[in-house]
């Protein structure tokens, strides 16, 4: 039907202008060429105003949580009506796939066809049945199973499509199923999607061994992950969580988690001549009251959108008639981060009495969330990062300063290389910083500061001020807090500076004496393994689990391969391939297959000889061994490691066990 009436209202428009050509429009077609179009585009603005595509048959729609349009959420595909552009660039952004319902195509997971998971003593066995993926559960002592005890489960949903693929299976896995219950429960094995392959879903975070996540499976997307994987999620909860009628607005991210809730502005907008006042209203910089554009909001309310799912808080505000179990978080884009929840800086643990309540009882909090001094050491809690920024504190930095939501007709871009981290055109160079910073728009300014080439890495503002400390996601990834290189701050907190997080084969004592040449900054007392032996060995050898993550990592960064010279990496990524964390021997493999001649190396779970086979095929590569001093790294010529030091070094390991909490 409104194909008709837009034809129709084309048509008229065309006749309209062959009578005026004519020079008939006043004696002839006046009064019926505008009641044709009247007519056309009121019936068009009728039947397109709040359209809604056909709703798909859903077979899956009973046995998982519920995506429907209430409280005053209408859906991304009414948007679509009226906004086109703005919909395809965020239907090709990561913000979408958080969350979809499982179909042959979302499913991205492969080599599960006749293989069986074992988990917590069940085993479990995925297959396709035409469009959907089913799996078997049994008990894992069964060699055969036997039928009576076979329990069999659907995957409704996927959570994930970037780095590695979550699944859900509808109800417990083998409890009962109950009449209107919408409980999800994870798959125990996520899917790396780069590596093609399935791990466990604790290897998939940088969790201390035995840590048991299983234990947040059954109802943990219900009551959590739906938070920031879907937009307004509502739990609904009830019978002391026995049955969840859980419920979304919709699956991902979508355009009202940022916009908010957009039944007003479709009502409003029905009217053409509205939208066309509006969108003059709009070009001279007054925004529509009907809807909220972050660009339009402050600093403080538009990093609030964003925070909404990228940030770690203490908990929320509840009121009695809008209590979180239910309805879910009371947040709409426009309002104060604050009103809704208990924000978390580390100088929030330390004054706030609730949240010195919950520390007291919890003191791996902190550790498992920040560095020492404050800093964020988790991936995506970008507006904690934000807090800490001075940038952000004393001037006008918002997330928008660098981000853009949606890609813009004048990008170059392809759409899949803007939508890997959603930058503006620019701002993944030093347009970002010479936005404010523009004393060092030239070259020489440029050089002059950075003492580096300026077309090396190291002229790169990001590298510097915005260095690889965080982790998540079986990566490192930059901080977003905005800071200088300070061996100090990484003595006192054990966090990377940038200079040693790319120079891996130098000291904190040559990075101190350096930055001490080229910018007075005071060189503190450093013990002796500090002056002589690579920060990144110190790091690696007796630094805690993060530290050791982030090494992995590091080994495997190509800008930091060139800077350090790598001939003498695959040593140590050898060595964390041992690694008691899961994680870190994850990220150690994938940056070594990195190098030729290591892309063979098995897959996981690794044998136990990986380790050795590694170093064997590095000994084999370098049968003279290294042709330089290695004194910093450990090692002799001949490759071999100096043993008495890391022997030492390994014996002083900081073996706190670690959480990262992403």
């Amino acid at each position: 039907m409104n194909y008709f009436f837009g034809a129709l209202a084309v048509l008229s428009g065309v006749a309209l202008v062959y009578l005026v050509a004519q020079r008939r429009f006043l004696l002839v077609g006046g009064a019926a060429g505008l009641g044709v179009i009247a007519l056309a585009w009121m019936l068009l603005a009728k039947n397109t105003a709040g359209y809604r595509p056909s709703p798909r048959i859903d077979v899956l729609a009973d046995s998982r949580p519920k995506e429907e349009a209430f409280d005053g959420y209408v859906s991304s595909n009414t948007c679509r009506s009226c906004h086109p552009g703005e919909y395809n660039t965020w239907h090709a952004t990561f913000h979408r796939t958080m969350t979809q319902v499982a179909t042959r195509e979302s499913v991205r997971a492969e080599d599960f066809e006749g293989r069986v998971f074992k988990d917590g003593g069940l085993a479990f066995a995925l297959e396709r049945r035409g469009d959907e993926v089913w799996t078997k559960i049994w008990p894992a002592n069964q060699a055969t199973p036997v039928e009576a005890d076979v329990h069999e489960r659907r995957i409704v949903m996927t959570t994930g499509s970037h780095n590695y693929q979550a699944y859900w299976l509808d109800g417990d896995y083998v409890a009962a199923e109950r009449p209107d219950d919408r409980k999800v429960t994870i798959f125990p094995f996520v899917y790396l999607l780069d590596e093609k392959q399935w791990v466990p879903r604790e290897d998939a975070f940088l969790t201390a061994p035995y840590s048991n996540l299983n234990s947040l499976h059954s109802g943990n997307w219900n009551t959590t992950c739906l938070n920031c994987h879907s937009t307004h999620g509502a739990p609904q909860t009830v019978v002391s969580d026995a049955i969840m009628t859980t419920r979304a607005a919709e699956f991902g991210i979508s355009c009202e988690a940022c916009h908010g809730p957009g039944e007003a502005h479709v009502a409003a907008n029905r009217n053409p001549l509205r939208r066309y006042a509006v969108r003059r209203q709009v070009a001279a910089g007054k925004p529509d009251p009907t809807i909220v554009n972050p660009a339009h909001l402050g600093k403080d309310l538009s990093a609030a959108v964003c925070a909404r799912c990228h940030a770690l808080t203490g908990g929320y505000h509840d009121t009695p008639d809008n209590p979180y179990p239910l309805h879910g978080y009371a947040f709409r884009p426009g309002q104060k981060f604050e009103d809704t929840f208990v924000r978390t800086r580390l100088v929030d643990w330390q004054t706030n009495p609730a949240l010195q309540a919950e520390l007291a009882k919890n003191p791996q909090i902190i550790r498992d969330r920040y560095w020492p001094d404050g800093m964020i050491r988790v991936a995506g809690r970008e507006y904690n990062g934000l807090l800490e920024t001075k940038c952000f504190q004393n001037g006008d930095m918002s997330c928008l300063s660098c981000h853009k939501m949606h890609e813009s007709d004048a990008d170059p871009r392809p759409l899949p290389e803007w939508a890997d981290d959603q930058l503006a055109p620019g701002m993944q160079t030093n347009a970002a910083c010479l936005q404010c910073h523009k004393t060092f728009a030239g070259d020489a300014a440029l050089a002059a500061h950075t003492h580096h080439p300026v077309a090396s890495a190291a002229s790169n503002c990001y590298n510097c001020h915005m260095p690889h400390t965080t982790f998540g996601l079986l990566k490192a990834i930059r901080s977003h807090t905005i800071d200088k290189p300070s061996v100090t701050a990484s003595l006192a907190t054990g966090r990377p500076n940038a200079c040693n997080q790319c120079h891996l084969d130098k000291s904190l004592g040559w990075t101190a004496q350096t930055l001490n040449q080229w910018y007075g900054t005071p060189v503190p007392e450093l013990n002796a393994d500090e002056r002589t032996i690579a920060a990144s060995v110190l790091w690696t050898l007796k630094g805690d689990a993060g530290q050791r993550a982030l090494m992995a990592w590091s080994f495997g960064w190509a800008e930091a391969r060139r800077a350090s010279g790598d001939d003498w990496m695959g040593v140590y990524l050898s060595f964390l391939l041992e690694d008691s964390y899961a994680a870190v021997r994850l990220v150690a493999r994938k940056s070594l297959r990195q190098y030729p001649g290591f892309e063979s190396l098995p897959a996981y779970p690794f044998p136990a000889d990986m380790k050795s086979r590694a170093f064997d095929l590095w000994t084999r590569q370098h049968p003279a061994g290294l042709a330089s001093g290695t004194g910093p790294l450990l090692l002799e010529k001949n490759g071999t490691f100096n043993l008495e030091p890391a022997v030492r070094l390994m014996k002083a390991r900081d073996l706190t066990p670690i959480n990262l909490q992403e």
